[in-house]
């Protein structure tokens, strides 16, 4: 585990030249057009933060919270850099030991792990939505806030989880057929719980047997961005028993971020032999079913669920989507359905977490350019593998009065099915 010691972040922020290529693909930085926007300017903050007596200010928590965290820094840094690394120890240092943090850490490790009491939470937030009215369908993706003042929103909980749909079931033991455990994660499971139940079809019509694991928790994300490592940790060990348990061939996932998080950020924050275990039968739901339905009859057969004169269908590439191959997804797309699929602008959609709820302009002007691509190319279809990008994506489109169904991928197959 890489350890936010005080010596490691003095070795990363020293590794930093300050030559500024991170400013040419930060969004944050090219939205704000200020330096504490910027990874370089977040470097520079956690120094200042180092052995600070008051972290809490309002210039501190705003230059940490605007942060994506869509990684293009390190992917561009050509000294290494681990940013991030270094803005989750400054965000620790800046809200960790207040009042929000103690909060944080109240829910993430006292109800989050809890999953019976969690769903039990979230079934009441469902039905006071719905009692309040705050289903009305000409906002029926996402919710206003209106104790912050802005436009901001939050996603309409589904009245019934993945899990509750899904029931519950062991992973089949057989040796005639792959095995797979399904990694459901949070918005999949509260939000948008069809993504899990088009995965599970889609794999059992590929001839997979398939099962969703009880008892799986978050996969610890907000956490470890938060710098709350510990409690990232403890969600992980938990999430590791539970799949080890399931014992099956394979873990597939639904969300890209999830996916990052159990494949490369689970074998550094639990430094053992388990963790690299389940990080190797990491798999990607949709990179996985894509190829085998494109393979499975070859180019003779092509689904019929999409006619020839639908509208266009793009591919948006998440940010955290790094770990697996979205060119094999979209080469499968277009051999299955004999369509050309359109790559949108290489580039985060603004959600980014809680970003897009502190920031809703930044947020929507991040995914300016994408709103641009899919008007010019008269886009019907969205496709993008992240649930987060999803609920974002519905909601820019359709504030631009653009008719483009957002869906993920494994959704899109279960339709051609």
């Amino acid at each position: 585990m890489v350890a936010a010691s005080e010596a490691f972040l003095a070795d990363e922020l020293d590794r930093c030249s300050k030559c500024g290529t991170c400013l040419s693909v930060c969004p944050s930085y090219k939205h704000f057009h200020d330096e504490t926007a910027s990874p370089r300017g977040r470097l520079e903050l956690c120094r200042g933060l180092s052995g600070a007596v008051d972290t809490h200010t309002k210039a501190a928590v705003s230059a940490v919270c605007r942060c994506l965290g869509c990684l293009r820094c390190m992917r561009s840094c050509p000294s290494s850099v681990r940013v991030d690394v270094c803005v989750q120890a400054a965000a620790w240092r800046t809200y960790g030991s207040g009042i929000q943090g103690v909060f944080r850490r109240c829910v993430m490790r006292g109800l989050v792990p809890r999953r019976r009491i969690f769903r039990q939470v979230l079934r009441a937030a469902a039905a006071a939505q719905a009692l309040v009215g705050l289903r009305s369908s000409e906002n029926s993706v996402l919710r206003h806030l209106p104790m912050l003042g802005t436009r901001a929103k939050l996603p309409v909980l589904a009245r019934r989880d993945a899990a509750s749909i899904v029931g519950r079931a062991r992973v089949p033991k057989t040796k005639d057929r792959p095995t797979v455990a399904v990694f459901s994660g949070c918005l999949s499971n509260f939000v948008y719980p069809n993504v899990v139940v088009d995965t599970l079809a889609s794999m059992r019509a590929l001839g997979l047997a398939v099962a969703v694991p009880e008892n799986q928790t978050c996969c610890g994300v907000p956490a470890w961005i938060a710098g709350d490592h510990e409690s990232a940790r403890r969600l992980a060990r938990a999430n590791v028993s539970v799949f080890e348990k399931a014992g099956a061939d394979r873990i597939v996932t639904v969300c890209a971020s999830c996916g990052r998080m159990l494949k490369e950020t689970y074998p550094e924050l639990l430094d053992n032999e388990s963790g690299i275990r389940f990080a190797a039968k990491v798999e990607d739901a949709a990179s996985l079913l894509w190829p085998m339905r494109a393979a499975r009859a070859g180019s003779a057969t092509r689904a019929s669920g999409v006619g020839a004169a639908e509208r266009g269908i793009a591919y948006h590439r998440p940010c955290h989507s790094v770990w697996y191959d979205s060119g094999e997804i979209v080469r499968s797309v277009e051999a299955v359905t004999g369509r050309e699929v359109r790559m949108m602008p290489d580039g985060c959609c603004g959600c980014a977490g809680t970003f897009a709820m502190r920031f809703p302009e930044a947020g929507r002007a991040v995914a300016r350019p994408i709103v641009k691509a899919a008007r010019a190319g008269a886009i019907g279809t969205l496709l993008t593998p992240c649930p987060a990008c999803m609920m974002h994506l519905d909601a820019v489109l359709r504030e631009a009065g653009l008719d483009v169904k957002v869906q993920h991928p494994v959704s899109f197959l279960a339709r051609l099915q």
